[in-house]
């Protein structure tokens, strides 16, 4: 292609002229061409008096190819600096970050988010670091999860009330006086259902203090136990107004029974998970109820742990989740048989699980991760550093659970699965200050809760700032 001194200067800025030409510009031009070339240069300048003048000498045809390489090296280096300018003010009216870097790394980014490909490692970390609220740190998020993620960060995202979806219960406890033990003891429970935050009945049991309800097909599950000592579990069955058609007393012969989880079997039958104490040995057990009340089978397995902290439904069988231990998990046929248990561990962090949820054929765990040391004073910015919520999948087949999804400065809070979708609550104190305490051994604050979406595919589909706080104690000088 035929290129001209001519038009590399109608192509040129004069602030881009200005830096890359010398003062002294030697090359192989005619008087005439010299001419015509300054008469140029100075128009697209805006020079009228006190002009740069270039002083251009004669030289041996052979400095013509000299020549040609100079000008096409500069009208390079015009283009670049044209799209370096505009790259920076591309993540400046963005708000993206810069740091760590380099000229080159800073177009690529411009250039993979505006042509929407999102296929470049450093438009990862920028958007990463960007985005409000969100610091998802998927290890290999693809470019449509990276697509959505910078879509999130160009809307004007707004505070949204709490949202109470579907059925809802709240069991509280009322206490009297007891003239004989001068103390105060178990008066009754009462139980509030509520439907979409609105509230559709309220019931009284007085037999036994309630620990948890849940919604089945054959009307409220309600279960507890009658004292917070050595006590068996109790069981009831709640119709849709919240009157009690029947309760019983689990006598397995325990010193003390905890029931972990109701689970409804779609067949008028209740799987029931709970834990037994009985001297040194710890069970768990399973139980299977009918539409009456009536046991129809029982079974336990010793564990080594009497507390179970989540129960799911996993295919035809369960997936249980036990306390005291890092990560324990005991896997249960249909029949409260124990076909399997794994314990997830890993060199650096010890990890707190706080629910789980079945979707889709795998299992999420919400968790937060903590890193192992002994005898560290915690403060906030170590908090905000090191403490980290984590969303684990763990794929049946495989047996061991990966991290899928990450959040810097929160805890994992609670699963759902809503709308064809997991949603995942996300307790963060990254952007709040801790509240003083007349114990010094506590650190307190509160959390703002965010929630993550994804569909049935896995693929992270938004988040929301529910507009909810929540409040967290953590022992300062811990050992972990």
């Amino acid at each position: 292609m035929k290129y001209t001194l001519e038009k590399f200067f109608e192509e040129l800025e004069p602030i881009e002229l200005d830096e890359i030409m010398p003062d002294n510009l030697e090359a192989k031009l005619s008087k005439k061409a010299l001419k015509r070339l300054e008469k140029t240069a100075l128009q697209k300048a805006g020079l009228k008096n006190n002009t740069r003048r270039f002083n251009v000498k004669i030289f041996a045809p052979a400095a013509a190819c000299l020549l040609l390489t100079a000008t096409i090296g500069g009208t390079a280096i015009a283009a670049e600096a044209k799209e370096y300018n505009a790259a920076v003010d591309f993540f400046k009216q963005n708000g993206l970050s810069s740091e760590g870097l380099s000229r080159e790394d800073i177009k690529a980014v411009y250039h993979d988010i505006t042509t929407n490909r999102f296929m470049n490692d450093k438009t990862v970390e920028v958007i990463r670091r960007s985005v409000p609220g969100v610091e998802i740190l998927q290890e290999n998020p693809t470019p449509e999860e990276l697509s959505d993620l910078w879509n999130l960060n160009t809307q004007d995202v707004q505070l949204t009330p709490p949202k109470h979806i579907g059925i809802e219960y709240i069991a509280w406890t009322k206490f009297k006086n007891d003239e004989t033990l001068h103390d105060l003891v178990f008066d009754k429970s009462i139980v509030e259902c509520y439907n979409n935050g609105e509230t559709i009945w309220s019931t009284e049991i007085s037999s036994f203090c309630v620990d948890d309800c849940t919604l089945t097909s054959n009307g409220t599950a309600a279960w507890g136990s009658t004292d917070i000592g050595a006590s068996p579990a109790w069981l009831a069955r709640l119709d849709d107004s919240g009157n009690k058609l029947w309760e019983r007393q689990l006598d397995h012969g325990f010193e003390y029974e905890s029931v972990a989880a109701v689970l409804d079997n779609s067949d008028g039958t209740w799987s029931v998970i709970s834990s037994g104490d009985k001297g040194d040995i710890d069970y768990l057990c399973f139980a299977r109820f009918d539409i009456n009340g009536n046991e129809l089978e029982f079974k336990k397995s010793e564990v080594g742990c009497n507390w179970i902290n989540n129960v799911i439904r996993l295919g035809d069988g369960y997936l249980v989740q036990l306390r005291g231990v890092t990560m324990g998990f005991i896997m249960l046929d249909s029949d409260g048989n124990v076909t399997d248990n794994f314990v997830y561990e890993n060199e650096d962090s010890n990890y707190h699980i706080t629910d789980m949820t079945e979707f889709e054929g795998n299992v999420y765990i919400s968790a937060y991760a903590v890193p192992k040391q002994t005898g560290y004073l915690i403060d906030m910015d170590y908090m905000r550093d090191t403490y980290t919520a984590v969303l684990l999948l763990f794929d049946p087949k495989v047996g061991e659970p990966k991290i899928f999804y990450s959040v810097k400065g929160s805890f994992g809070g609670a699963l759902a699965v809503e709308n064809d979708q997991l949603k995942w609550n996300v307790e963060s104190f990254a952007s709040v200050f801790a509240i003083p305490e007349a114990n010094s051994y506590d650190l307190c604050g509160n959390c703002l809760v965010y929630r993550y979406s994804f569909d049935n595919s896995g693929i992270f589909a938004g988040y929301e700032d529910t507009g909810e706080v929540t409040f967290y104690r953590i022992l300062r000088d811990v050992i972990l």
